[in-house]
């Protein structure tokens, strides 16, 4: 679980703190998810300026892109992975490889009940049908 607290309000210029989820990488950058948070009050000042936490439930085996306000104006944005409930803070660039690594393990993982490789999740076209296309008899 991961807590963050929400400094200032963001719709009077506060920097807001957020969690994405990094799905996959592709050759038009990152593909991610923004997560919404639990958000916690009990700790929170009379105007809501500080004290106001957001919790992320975080995945085992993913990759999240953070960013956790340190003031009003600044955030600290930061890459990060869960192994066996220990957060793993990666670079850009480590992430970036993280996420290349994991791509040519899905493409080219064995599938253990056939013993047989799969490629990728890419199917035939001939298996779909677009609506309304005419069948061949």
């Amino acid at each position: 679980m991961l807590k963050i607290e929400c400094i200032g309000n963001p719709r009077q210029g506060a920097v807001p703190a957020w969690v994405d989820w990094v799905k996959d990488i592709g050759p038009g950058g990152m593909e991610k998810v923004r997560l919404k948070g639990q958000t916690d009050y009990s700790e929170a000042n009379s105007v809501g300026s500080r004290g106001v936490y957001k919790y992320y439930f975080l995945s085992e085996g993913e990759l999240y892109h953070i960013s956790s306000p340190k003031s009003w104006k600044t955030a600290r944005q930061y890459f990060c992975r869960i192994e066996q409930d220990e957060t793993i803070e990666l670079s850009f660039e480590e992430a970036v490889q993280w996420l290349l690594k994991r791509k040519r393990e899905r493409m080219y993982s064995t599938n253990p009940v056939r013993g047989s490789r799969t490629y990728s999740t890419t199917t035939q076209k001939s298996m779909y049908r677009s609506p309304g296309a005419k069948t061949q008899a």
